[in-house]
Order: structure tokens, then sequence, then C-alpha cells
């Protein structure tokens, strides 16, 4: 394969070998830190990185594709399916001015077959490669700030406001959480309602009702097998309900349920940078604020190629 404009270089793709996934992994390490090219996927350090793979059932060897000319690795790139809809894992470049690497690994996970939708979340920072993605057609989808909380750090000091109920979700809530749903995550990648059979299938959903059973806020709380961590995703609360204390009790419910002996050891989460509410919401039950991202989505309407050069078939 020879990308145009390189003077007849030749840059192979291929998977990593079995043999080369502990070098990967330190590979990914070095380059996945705050700054150039800082994928909010995966974390910082092997061990992290390690547990990240774990947690969203990852094959090294399946899931990436290396870079590579004579002198070795070039970069790599890999791809977390979910369906038809993928996440992008990198790319990272061992020198991160190297942009013409990044391209073409982007091409081809951009290729992979099959795939309706890609989507990335990278470091806000990372100014050069967020502009490259929206060169190859990628379109904002909002920013967010990943936030955690550590079951050391953790203290059980709400109650549910009076008149409220908390549970898990049963089989007749499910059309008032899909309106729900549609109401506080317009355009969400997860279609209203699929909603409790995806928090069913991950983990459960929590719901938070009045006396006579109307719905008034809703959570899913995510699990990982054999990671101890958990996230919280799709808080919403009917706007009726809010600043009245059911999102506060909705969270202290799933801390209580991830923090319970042993399982889990902190909870990570994303709030839009459009919701200030939430975010303050997070902060007083003693969230911590780690890094703020900017989402990117493609919608793979046809084969394409990015930036016009050769595609790279997976």
């Amino acid at each position: 394969m020879t990308e145009p404009g390189s003077s007849g270089t030749a840059w192979p793709l291929r998977a990593p070998r079995r043999d080369e996934h502990d070098a990967l992994l330190h590979f990914i390490a070095a380059k996945n830190q705050p700054g150039a090219q800082h994928c909010l996927h995966f974390a910082e350090t092997v061990a992290g990185i390690e547990a990240d793979i774990a947690r969203d059932v990852i094959d090294l060897g399946a899931d990436f594709l290396l870079a590579t000319n004579a002198s070795g690795w070039l970069g790599t790139a890999g791809l977390q399916r979910d369906g038809d809809q993928g996440w992008l894992l990198g790319p990272w470049t061992r020198d991160a001015e190297d942009s013409a690497t990044r391209t073409l690994l982007l091409n081809a996970v951009m290729q992979t077959p099959g795939l309706a939708r890609l989507r990335s979340f990278s470091n806000v920072r990372c100014v050069a490669f967020n502009a490259e993605l929206a060169a190859a057609g990628f379109e904002l989808a909002g920013g967010g700030h990943v936030m955690q909380i550590r079951r050391s750090a953790w203290r059980d000091d709400g109650a549910a406001p009076a008149g409220t109920l908390i549970g898990e979700a049963a089989d007749g809530d499910e059309p008032a959480l899909a309106e729900l749903h549609r109401e506080a995550f317009p355009n969400n990648w997860l279609p209203a309602e699929a909603l409790l059979a995806y928090a069913r299938k991950h983990g459960t959903m929590l719901v938070a009702q009045d006396a006579t059973h109307g719905l008034l806020g809703s959570l899913c709380l995510r699990f990982y097998a054999g990671v101890p961590e958990a996230d919280v995703e799709f808080l919403a609360v009917q706007p009726a309900a809010r600043r009245g204390g059911v999102g506060r009790a909705l969270l202290l419910a799933a801390l209580r349920e991830a923090f319970r002996g042993a399982r889990c050891e902190h909870v990570n989460l994303v709030v839009n940078d459009t919701n200030p509410d939430a975010k303050r919401l997070y902060e007083a039950s003693g969230f911590e604020h780690l890094f703020s991202g900017v989402g990117m989505r493609w919608p793979v309407l046809a084969a394409r190629s990015v930036g016009g050069g050769a595609s790279a078939a997976r």
C-alpha cells in the first residue's frame, strides 16, 4: 500500500501478533497521555488500559491494526464494536506530528465492513488531532467532562425525597422510560425503545417513582465483568420533578449498589458540558473531574477514503 504524496514509501497495515501484545500496551500507554493524542476511551497506564480492554471485551489481535515500515511501528488504531456502531480507539503514532500515518489508520477503521456509525471521544486539548477528524468528515457531537468517584471517598449521606420510591425498572415501565429518554437525550446513539434492554444487558435500570408509580426519573448503572468499576449512564428526571432531589436520590441509590461489599472500587460518568446543573450535582455527590473531552461521530453512508488516500482493507 502506498499513501499518495509519500514519495512511494510503503506503509503496511497488519494485525498485532500475540507476542506483540505487551509491547502494544506499553506503546499505547506512552502515547495516550493528556495532550496531542489523548483518546479518552483508554486510560493512561498499562494497568488502566488492561482494565479498559477487559471491561469492553476488546481483542488486541482482532480489533487493532499496526502501521509499520522498515524502522518499526509507526502507529496503531483500534475499533470497539457494538453491533453496527463502533468507538474509535486512537489512532496513536510514534511521532505526534505524523498526521499521514494517523490518516492511513483512520481510513482503515472507517472502512470496516458493516460499520454504520463511528464515534470518538478525545481530550479537548488535542486541537490538531480533532481537526484531523473534522477534515475526515467527522461531525461534532458535543463536549463532555469525564468524572469519577472512588469508594474510599464516598459518603452515603442522603435519602430520597418524601413520597419518592427508588427501585429497579419493571417491564411495564418501558413506555415511560422510552418517552423520558427521548425528551432528555434527543438524537442519542441509543434508540429510546432499546434503553431498558440495554440497561438489563449491561447492568440495571433504576427508576424513581411517585406514590402512584408514575415515573419521575431513571438511571442506568453499567457493570463490567471482572473489572471493579461501573458507569452511571442516562440519568434523566422529568421536567416537573427537577431540582427536587430526584436526581440525587437516583445517583445515591446507584452508588450504594456499586459500592456494596467490594463490588466496585470506583464509578465513572461523562456529563455534557451543556449541563452545568448535572455537573454540580455530581460534584456535590463526591465525583471529581478528570478530563474534558470532545465527542465526534461519523455516519458511514457509503464507502469512502480519508483525505483522498487509498483505502485500507481491514
